[in-house]
């Protein structure tokens, strides 16, 4: 059986560092509310306050209490204040867009609800072939503030999927936001365009320090910059997903550089500018 909705988490990160328009924001719906884990998270120096929210779906032979069978899990964020409701509603949209990557999925209920069922009728078909053991399988998405100034607003998202096999597969990415706008930020809006270049061979410089074997999968042109990044407390942080340079068993390849060398190239007036200032 072929699944559908594991390719489709996987888009999600081709899509982090490259915003499209956003959806309509959907209504939570009363299963939704009820299922619902709200916590309030906010502290008096934030720009943007916001809020937790947990759903769990489990599959129907799941004994009560038993964390150990096929479930699928979403905590995400939901904007609760911002400077403006049109900052607000931009934000939620983004999340909301960017955590299921699709236009036709179009709730975070329905991800997991289809997650479930795909579970459901991988089990039955095991079952009509005689099969006793049947892995179970595991969806986790995860949305969480990985940094909230007047600046920049961060968002750290995380899936991890496994549906039988030697192992399960995970990505992460990050969502850089201006809090003033709602924007959604690329790093041709943080980096001088004319010292892009530039700007390439110092984060080649800083991946080398930390990776200076040289045995990765870089093409013919060599080094380029991975699409997802985030602005973070200790720096710049690039992120190369699974595969994409490295194979399974290296993980995702990171690296960071300081702002105060990576200011050096800000494109004037940016969030990166303003940070070194």
């Amino acid at each position: 059986m072929k699944t559908k909705i594991l390719p489709l988490l996987a888009l999600a990160f081709l899509l982090y560092a490259c915003p499209s328009k956003p959806e309509p924001e959907e209504n939570p719906t009363e299963q939704a509310e009820t299922n619902a884990q709200d916590s309030a998270q906010t502290m008096p120096a934030d720009t943007i306050h916001y809020r937790y929210i947990t759903l769990v779906e489990k599959y129907s032979d799941c004994p009560e209490g038993d964390n150990g069978c096929t479930q699928a899990s979403a905590t995400y964020l939901q904007i609760t204040k911002a400077p403006s409701e049109i900052v607000q509603k931009r934000i939620n949209e983004a999340l909301t867009q960017h955590l299921l990557a699709s236009d036709t999925i179009v709730t975070i209920e329905q991800v997991l609800k289809d997650f479930i069922r795909e579970y459901s009728e991988f089990a039955e078909e095991m079952k009509n072939e005689d099969l006793e053991f049947t892995p179970n399988w595991s969806l986790e998405l995860t949305q969480k503030v990985a940094w909230n100034t007047p600046e920049v607003f961060v968002v750290e998202n995380n899936v991890y999927t496994y549906s039988g096999g030697a192992h399960g597969g995970y990505a992460s990415g990050y969502l850089n936001f201006s809090p003033r706008t709602g924007k959604l930020l690329t790093l041709k809006d943080l980096i001088d365009p004319e010292k892009m270049e530039s700007f390439k061979k110092l984060c080649e410089q800083y991946f080398l320090e930390k990776y200076p074997e040289d045995d990765f999968w870089f093409p013919e042109e060599g080094f380029y910059l991975p699409e997802t990044f985030g602005l973070l407390p200790q720096g710049m942080t690039f992120v190369y997903g699974l595969y994409e340079i490295a194979p399974y068993a290296a993980g995702e390849i990171v690296f960071t550089v300081p702002y105060e060398k990576a200011g050096v190239f800000a494109r004037p007036y940016s969030v990166l500018d303003q940070m070194n200032k």
